[in-house]
């Protein structure tokens, strides 16, 4: 008698595997959404923020036991004082593009304001992927480096995801405010999850 073979259960990386761990953990999204949001609006919290949601998330994408506020919470504090350079180095960089953004459509130049609004929203979409990857275990003098160099390694993946994130980033800032209730909800998550997929290690295959 021949036996079915036992079957292999999906790897947790992907698209499918995306949309399993959004609409399973999609309560604990939404409060974890709404404590980074808050946590934001001074702006030079930005950065502790933004590690702490790309942490959480990637715990979450890695099918680990998490409870994503508290330890959001928890890491927030860990990482007030380590990050907040790179928040403030971030908003920097997204105030220039800001400013220049605002010139260039008060001069109905819509090219240059097109790019400057391009340059924005990249920068959004690399901070959110960059921010967590500053490990407290990189070499001191070159956890931007390291940062990079992983990324760079899962180029392709990195790429894509960077990809996926802008595509939830632009229509928040397009139609602003009107999209205000989908950032207060899931705005920062959604392109946060799709940002933590290439910091995981490969899938193990079946069985190990």
């Amino acid at each position: 008698m021949a036996f079915d073979p036992v079957p292999t259960p999906p790897a947790k990386r992907g698209v499918k595997w995306f949309f399993h761990v959004f609409s399973q953990e999609f309560p604990s999204l939404v409060g974890l959404n709404l404590v980074c949001f808050l946590s934001c609006l001074p702006l030079v919290t930005l950065g502790p923020a933004l590690s702490a949601l790309g942490q959480v998330l990637g715990r979450m994408a890695d099918d680990q036991p998490v409870e994503p506020v508290q330890e959001y919470c928890t890491l927030f504090r860990e990482n007030l004082l380590r990050k907040l350079g790179w928040g403030l180095l971030f908003l920097a960089a997204a105030g220039v593009l800001g400013v220049s953004l605002w010139f260039y459509a008060s001069l109905e130049l819509l090219s240059l304001t097109g790019l400057s609004l391009a340059g924005l929203l990249c920068l959004w979409g690399v901070a959110l992927h960059l921010l967590p990857s500053l490990s407290d275990d990189a070499p001191p003098v070159h956890p931007l480096r390291t940062a990079v160099s992983a990324a760079l390694s899962t180029f392709s993946r990195t790429v894509l995801s960077i990809v996926s994130a802008l595509v939830f980033l632009i229509p928040q800032a397009l139609f602003f405010p009107a999209f205000l209730p989908l950032t207060g909800l899931v705005g920062l998550v959604l392109p946060g999850l799709a940002l933590a997929f290439p910091r995981l290690p490969p899938s193990p295959p079946f069985g190990d």
